[in-house]
């Protein structure tokens, strides 16, 4: 961060109730505001001050095991502190009077401090690979009104076309329509109708173009890199921050992180700073760039060069070289330029006016007095005159040259999100803050207290006494022989140690013993003693002290092997323990990318609106632009996000496992898929993109198992109805047929009985009248 302690005072921030096209026009009114701003951050009233800026860079520090040594040799060395009280036993320096001087204290202890052990790099890598194996996928879609009534129409038209599908194919073959095959899968029960639209599966034609262009600014921005910088933020600084722009090089919205330690941002109550009125961030640029931006002079750019040589990393001017043609080669200079944004509220006063019975309506311009101070409009309350007030929120940003009178790019910052609900203009600074201190900053404690029992480890390593000796002085005195030279003591130890003899007078002639005469020379084991032993467990206790403000243990961070007898249920609830802790940390970064993801679909809707030049139409094709053109116009459409947390692998166990169980067979035997099936499902979640559809497909073909079980169930029970059914009718028939039998039989035989009784008539008839002719032959013969 850029410190100009000019502006460690205070500046008035200037109205706003002046024209607003002077607002945008004025460079006078926005260096005013951006002084302002910057004023305030110099006296300390800001979200973020100078005093937090030096703690973050301690901070950093830290985080990278990269922090100053130079506090581990004051608490080894006690340079502060002077000479101790104990006697002095030597002119070189010792244990009891610390040398003074680096080159007194040479060779006073073994320590290397350019090399500091930390474990906060790899904590923080740790948190990082955490949080890299849980993703959110990003889901936009529109949530006014009139598109509710689209999307229940999709719905319920995607619906009736998966439960008539086979139907609407045979009526498209009869009707000659050509049947194409679509990569759709239809819902064809209410409860996969509810599913899928869970999944959000039913989107109208602007909700799948914003939906890909914020999937593709979010990729092309490098996300994933975003993402560690945010979480590494909130670790470190217990503050992050990004923000979205719009590229006027490419075309396209694009997204960044902004480093906190150069962020203005005005103080809030609220964690996302939603309630700030002003928000800046120092960028450092050539002079080369700025000119480009700027169109400025030689002799122009010179001067605001001149204000930075020999800060920021640039040469003095007596450094520079010459060109041919005299000039300085300054194009390399850098200089910070603080870009800024703030809300400021534009009033516009209408006056309506009765003409010949006719309401005229038009705006009351400001007015100036006689010493150039802005006044406002007239209003009017008459019966012919009547002036109402407007206003709206606007966002006005520029760029300011710190420490000069430069500003450029001010105005209105146009294609911005702007939420048309709440009738608020958005920043594109989108600001996070984790409530308490960071958590290396908790930690920085206790990671001195392992780097001074590295350095104290490392000393005694280097320190330990080798083995050695210890001799009993006067029995080596003394001692004569052949040759009548008397030998020094060191003749006897080098005796000792080439041979391994020794010869030494106990005592003199006639002198009784000492009891318990030691050796004259004895071993010395050396070693490192309890060094290894007090370096452990001090190790010990400060890992401890770093998982109760980390929630990582060592089994977690990897540093030890589960032990055969922790098994699975020890390792998930340390996991389970530090998810819980670092969730603070994520709901930050979920909040961002939230925050984020919302802030780039609307300035992607304004930008689509406003400029025809960009290269959507090719990322998101006609149809979809056209569509959310359409939609962006007053009253546009109302965009919202949400973020779906992807499969992790837990829940992918789950499908697989449930792909297994299908596969094995249910009750009846029968798999409710095939394997090739199978290795389709394991290929959707592979690919981490079809879990949804491979568990709706799951469903769907247990469904169907299922139903076909049940068909199969009532085909048999029917089968055996109409088996039934056909042997009782034939029994009837046989009964009938029998019936009908004997009816017949009686028919027969009563016919015969007629017949033969007719016969029989006929008989006794003819009998009859044989006997009358006889009768009457006989009268005649008679007479």
């Amino acid at each position: 961060m850029y410190f100009s302690e000019k502006y460690n005072r205070s500046f008035f921030r200037p109205t706003c109730d002046i024209d607003p096209k002077q607002k945008a026009s004025d460079p006078n009114w926005s260096r005013s505001m951006v002084e302002y701003i910057y004023s305030q951050y110099m006296m300390g009233n800001c979200a973020i001050t100078k005093n937090d800026v030096e703690r973050f860079n301690v901070n950093l520090s830290y985080a990278k095991g990269r922090q100053d040594t130079s506090i581990y040799k004051d608490m080894i060395l006690d340079e502060y502190k002077g000479s101790s009280k104990s006697p002095k036993y030597s002119e070189g320096g010792d244990s009891f009077n610390p040398p003074k001087t680096k080159k007194a204290r040479q060779g006073w202890v073994s320590i290397n401090f350019d090399n500091v052990f930390s474990p906060m790099p790899k904590y923080i890598n740790t948190i990082i690979g955490i949080m890299e194996g849980q993703e959110h996928n990003i889901h936009v879609s529109a949530i006014d009104e009139h598109s509710a009534e689209l999307r229940d129409e999709l719905k319920y038209k995607r619906y009736v076309q998966g439960k008539y599908m086979n139907k609407l194919a045979i009526i498209d073959n009869l009707m000659g329509i050509e049947h194409q095959e679509e990569n759709i899968i239809y819902p064809s029960s209410i409860e996969e109708l509810r599913m899928f639209e869970e999944m959000g599966e039913f989107k109208l034609t602007y909700e799948i173009g914003i939906q890909r262009a914020v999937d593709h600014t979010m990729k092309a921005s490098g996300d994933k890199k975003i993402k560690t910088n945010v979480i590494k933020d909130a670790v470190t600084f217990g503050i992050a921050s990004t923000m979205d722009y719009f590229d006027y090089d490419i075309g396209e919205v694009r997204a960044k992180h902004l480093d906190v330690r150069s962020l203005i941002v005005e103080k809030s109550k609220e964690d996302d700073f939603s309630d700030a009125s002003f928000w800046a961030y120092i960028d450092y640029i050539n002079i080369a760039q700025l000119k480009s931006e700027t169109g400025l002079k030689d002799d122009e750019l010179f001067a605001v060069a001149g204000n930075f040589f020999g800060k920021l990393g640039n040469m003095t001017a007596y450094d520079m070289r010459v060109d041919n043609s005299g000039s300085y080669d300054y194009y390399a200079c850098k200089v910070p330029v603080l870009v800024a944004y703030w809300i400021s509220n534009d009033s516009v006063y209408h006056t309506t006016r009765n003409v010949k019975g006719v309401d005229v309506d038009f705006v009351e311009p400001y007015r100036a007095n006689k010493g150039g101070a802005v006044k406002l409009p007239r209003v009017y309350d008459t019966e012919g005159k009547k002036t109402t007030k407007t206003t709206s929120q606007s966002l006005y940003s520029c760029k300011w040259i710190v420490d000069t009178d430069v500003v450029y790019n001010i105005g209105k910052a146009h294609d911005v999100a702007f939420d048309y609900e709440g009738k608020k203009v958005e920043s594109p600074i989108r600001v996070y803050k984790i409530d308490g201190m960071p958590m290396v900053e908790n930690c920085i404690p206790i990671v001195d207290q392992i780097a001074l029992t590295y350095y104290r480890l490392q000393n005694g390593i280097a320190k330990a006494p080798p083995p050695g000796l210890k001799i009993e002085y006067n029995s080596m005195l003394g001692m004569t022989f052949e040759d009548d030279d008397e030998w020094k003591p060191l003749d006897g130890l080098r005796l000792y140690t080439q041979s391994g003899h020794i010869i030494f007078n106990a005592s003199p002639s006639g002198v009784e013993l000492p009891p318990n005469m030691p050796d004259p020379i004895q071993e010395l084991k050396g070693g490192l003693g309890t060094v290894i032993k007090d370096a452990a467990d001090s190790l010990a206790l400060a890992y401890q002290q770093l998982m109760e403000i980390t929630g990582i243990d060592r089994l977690s961070a990897s540093s030890i092997s589960p032990s055969r007898d922790q098994g699975k249920y020890v390792t998930e609830v340390a996991v389970a323990a530090t998810t819980n802790a670092l969730r603070p940390i994520y709901s930050c970064y979920l909040s961002m990318k939230e925050q984020l993801a919302r802030s780039i679909a609307l300035r992607v809707q304004a930008v689509i609106v406003s400029r025809d030049d960009t290269k959507y139409h090719r990322i998101l094709g006609d149809a979809a632009v056209e569509a959310l053109r359409v939609g962006g116009f007053f009253p546009p459409i109302s965009l919202g996000v949400h973020l779906v947390a992807m499969p992790d692998e837990v829940m992918k166990n789950a499908v697989r496992e449930a792909a297994m169980a299908a596969l094995a067979g249910g009750k009846n035997g029968i798999p409710a898929l095939s394997y090739s099936e199978y290795l389709f499902i394991i290929e959707q979640l592979n690919t981490n993109a079809g879990l949804y559809y491979a568990r709706v497909y799951i469903a769907r073909k247990e469904a169907e198992t299922q139903m076909q079980a049940q068909q199969r169930a009532e085909s048999s029970q029917k089968l055996l109805s109409q088996e039934t059914m056909r042997q009782n009718e034939q029994k009837a028939k046989q009964e009938l047929d029998k019936l009908n039998q004997q009816k017949n039989n009686e028919i027969e035989l009563l016919n015969v009985k007629s017949k033969l009784e007719k016969e029989m008539e006929m008989l006794r008839h003819e009998n009859k009248m044989k006997e009358l002719e006889i009768i009457n032959q006989n009268n005649i013969n008679k007479e």
